[in-house]
């Protein structure tokens, strides 16, 4: 008869959108996995309302210290990022209990760790030291739908003017009052600065003890939930629900006020409303070298259009005195090149198959050995520091002096544990084989999405550039390499310039 394994479940929710039902879900859907491949559940490690961000998790440490008692043999969780949703403490961990021969396998993501693919996904945001894509697809939301019906809140801080009884947004009678005094003020015209001083003077803070001001009033008349209705979108639980507020403020006082906002906001003094700019952090000046930020308010010769724009740091602060003959670059059309640019030099088919072939030329004769010595050698030397002073504290009797040697020790064993978590995530990095394939396979992943999206267009640059040098009327592109990708300096820039001409494009004009 063979053995049945030994198994246990991982279970976790955060306190923004989760809830216990959460934890039922997960805990159901790991049950019927176990049933499934035959394992025995032995135990439940449950950590309610943390990050999975965090190492601390009281549950996550415990499961830590039984699986090096070798008390189970596989653990369990509903999908990947319950266990770390910080890509670095899920790689040291699940190493080191792969080291004690103890796997980590989720129900949702069917993946194999042992097998390239399964290392492939684990490990290429890692290897292209880039953003990964989170995994935001698949949450509790039917937790989430089963307490709106219910006609329970499931947002962590209620708004200004409520308390949370029995799960229920109730009136706070004193706020509430104020609640109205600001609907009725800004549709009287009063202005918000009077309106903030109003309240700051009778000592009347927001939900987190801050005075009032302008922005803060916005979120204020901006709130349906004042109006006893709370939207909410789900899929098909999407939908006003009523009896989870407590109703303030009349509908026809909300929708008045909500119409008078949308008038000003028709106004040319919100005309420059906040841009996404993709190029932002990437950008640096091709004359001086400083980098080149992100402005918007630029008004043409005509006075009628407002621009988005990128400008030297040199050219804006004047303060600095450096003579720079950099000039503004129309945003839109400077992103516009550049995502063309990395389209032609690395999204094409041809290219794809030539870069993913460099790749995986380079990484295998790639030896990531060295950087693992050198952190053998500080973890070493930490070790003789803690001895040293391990000694010391035997030969002292000032109390004082005692205690300043504990502390020493305390922060030098923390040293050597973050010492050692790296060695294993260098470690794991450098088992990692991939193929020809693989490199293909992410280079393609990023094909088909939606070009005039800006998250993908920020995704792309964020994964594939390292720096733009741009000047007048043309700029330079160094993408990020497989082998490390440190920001390239502007003195490296210059050295590069005088060689060769590199991936340059003279036809833009701005």
């Amino acid at each position: 008869m063979i053995e049945q394994k030994k198994a246990v479940i991982y279970a976790r929710y955060s306190t923004s959108n989760q809830t216990e039902q959460t934890i039922e879900s997960q805990l159901r859907a790991c049950y019927d996995y176990a049933n499934k491949k035959g394992f025995i559940v032995i135990k439940e490690y449950i950590d309610r309302g943390i990050s999975g961000t965090r190492e601390d998790r009281p549950a996550f440490q415990e499961m830590k210290r039984d699986a090096e008692k070798k008390q189970f043999q596989v653990v369990i969780v509903y999908m990947f990022d319950r266990f770390a949703r910080d890509r670095y403490i899920s790689v040291v961990y699940k190493e080191h209990l792969k080291r004690l021969g103890i796997p980590v396998v989720s129900v949702v993501e069917n993946v194999d760790s042992d097998t390239t693919a399964g290392m492939l996904y684990e490990s290429l945001a890692e290897i292209f030291a880039a953003e990964y894509p989170k995994n935001i697809s698949i949450r509790s939301k039917n937790g989430q739908a089963n307490n709106i019906k219910k006609g329970l809140i499931i947002s962590g801080q209620l708004p200004f003017g409520y308390k949370n009884v029995n799960k229920k947004a109730v009136a706070i009678p004193e706020q509430a009052e104020k609640v109205r005094y600001i609907y009725e003020s800004y549709l009287n015209d009063v202005p918000f600065k009077q309106m903030a001083a109003s309240l700051n003077m009778l000592g009347i803070k927001t939900r987190n003890g801050q005075n009032f001001d302008e922005m803060k009033f916005y979120r204020i008349l901006r709130n349906r939930n004042y109006t006893g209705k709370y939207k909410y979108k789900n899929g098909e639980h999407s939908g006003i629900y009523e009896g989870i507020y407590e109703k303030i403020i009349d509908e026809e006082v909300f929708n008045k006020v909500q119409a008078k906002i949308d008038s000003r906001r028709k106004t040319p003094a919100f005309a420059k409303a906040r841009t996404v700019f993709i190029l932002q952090g990437k950008l640096y000046c091709g004359y001086c070298g400083n980098i080149i930020y992100s402005e918007q308010g630029y008004t043409c010769k005509n006075g009628k259009k407002y621009w988005d724009y990128y400008l030297c740091k040199a050219k804006k602060r004047k303060k600095l005195n450096i003579q720079c003959e950099s000039k503004r670059h129309h945003k839109e059309e400077l992103e516009k090149k550049v995502i063309q640019d990395i389209f032609k030099n690395i999204l094409n088919p041809e290219k794809i198959e030539e870069i993913a072939e460099d790749i995986y030329t380079n990484k295998s004769k790639e030896k990531n050995i060295a950087p693992i010595k050198y952190i053998e050698s500080k973890i070493k030397t930490v070790e003789k520091n803690i001895n040293e002073a391990i000694l010391k504290i035997k030969n002292v009797t000032s109390i004082n002096v005692i205690q300043r040697l504990e502390k020493e020790v305390d922060e030098l064993v923390k040293q050597k544990e973050m010492l050692e978590i790296e060695k294993v995530k260098l470690e794991y990095q450098n088992k990692a084989q991939f193929t020809k394939q693989d490199y293909k396979d992410f280079l393609n992943s990023f094909l088909g999405g939606d070009i005039k999206n800006l998250d993908y267009q920020k995704r792309i640059v964020n994964t594939f550039v390292n720096r733009i040098y741009l000047e007048r009327d043309s700029y330079m592109i160094y993408y990020n390499s497989c082998d490390g990708s440190d920001p390239v300096s502007f003195a490296r820039h210059q050295e590069i310039v005088k060689k060769q001409k590199g991936i340059y494009s003279p036809s833009l004009m701005v």
